[in-house]
């Protein structure tokens, strides 16, 4: 099959662009294209078309690159997150999914940017790194279970005896947990918002040091991807010092089929700051009705120390980060180890 593979245009291209990921993959949400690809605070997503040629041009598959800002060793710079990549299903292995990756790889030079980044599925993976991506690690997803119940009832079948075993069990959680026993909870207060002020640009400023490479999270960033997000909801958990004010850390969460998805996290410092706010977070948890809480997460390994001693449990996941960077950047070696990211869902493509 022949290919034609165009850069495409927001405004001449959109319903078909719209079209294809209506027809293909019906769970893409049609007010992302506008909030995302048009109005992203970053500038406008940059796309790739391929078009059978034998058949009129018909759109039959897409790569996108996302803008957006990083500090790097306290540099700011423009990367690109790689996104909604689709291909129609007769096409694929067709050869259109390589063509259209390596066509959207010359933008690198052209926008000025230090690196592309995405998280793709096994069979993406697979034709990404064929292409030039590498694998820079795989993300861990943690898992703390607040309430026994679906697990007790899974257990032993039985409704009244597993609604009481299960409250038993509970309790014993409680005790047990290092919320529980946390010491310094007098020295911070929490507080729950829909939006973000000042104080998270301190925090920002704060964080950055901190951490060898991390996306932008001033609140103007924040307020885009988060607050003026059309097809998620979601609130944000803060932690602020009681002495000075000043915020210690957040947490942006969602709520998903009664379990809750930590979204976004940032912390002034790896030690006391995280926990404090996994303390004053987990016990606010326990006023809502909520069985299990997940964190996607690649990178600071004293991130993950600290959700391993609050109870959170490693489980298995397959979602890589992959890298395309030129061997002579300056920043290769940073890219290249999953230690110096911070990559949570606030970093990826939605």
């Amino acid at each position: 099959m022949k290919y034609k593979i165009l850069r495409g245009d927001l405004q001449k291209d959109r319903e078909d662009f719209i079209e294809f990921w209506r027809v293909n993959f019906p769970n893409w949400p049609k007010s992302k294209y506008k909030w995302f690809y048009e109005e992203n605070m970053y500038g406008p997503a940059a796309y790739w078309i391929a078009r059978d040629a034998d058949d009129n041009d018909r759109f039959v598959g897409t790569t996108v690159l996302f803008p957006k800002r990083i500090k790097i060793d306290g540099n700011e710079e423009m990367i690109a997150i790689a996104g909604d990549f689709g291909v129609e299903k007769k096409h694929r292995g067709q050869g259109s999914a390589a063509e259209v990756t390596l066509e959207s790889f010359k933008f690198i030079d052209e926008a000025g940017l230090a690196f592309i980044y995405a998280t793709p599925n096994v069979v993406s993976e697979k034709v990404a790194t064929r292409q030039g991506f590498r694998v820079v690690g795989r993300s861990v997803r943690m898992v703390r279970v607040l309430r026994s119940r679906d697990y007790v009832k899974k257990a032993l079948k039985i409704g009244p005896l597993a609604a009481g075993v299960s409250r038993l069990v509970d309790f014993f959680m409680r005790l047990r947990s290092k919320e529980s026993a946390f010491k310094s909870a007098d020295k911070y207060e929490f507080e729950v918002l829909d939006d973000f002020d000042d104080r998270f640009d301190e925090l920002w400023k704060t964080a950055s040091q901190n951490f060898p490479m991390l996306g932008e999270r001033t609140r103007e960033f924040l307020h885009w991807r988060f607050a003026l997000c059309p097809f998620k909801d979601f609130r944000t958990f803060v932690v602020t010092s009681r002495k000075s004010g000043a915020l210690e850390g957040y947490i942006v969460y969602r709520l998903e089929d009664g379990n809750l998805i930590i979204s976004d996290l940032l912390v002034s410092n790896t030690g006391e700051a995280i926990d404090a706010l996994l303390t004053e977070f987990l016990l606010y948890l326990r006023s809502l009705d909520i069985d299990t809480v997940t964190f996607f997460y690649l990178g600071n390994k004293e991130i993950i120390k600290a959700f391993s001693r609050f109870g959170f449990s490693t489980r298995a996941d397959n979602r890589s980060v992959i890298v395309y960077i030129k061997d002579d950047s300056p920043y290769f070696s940073r890219a290249m180890d999953e230690n110096n990211w911070h990559f949570l869902e606030a970093d990826n493509d939605t």
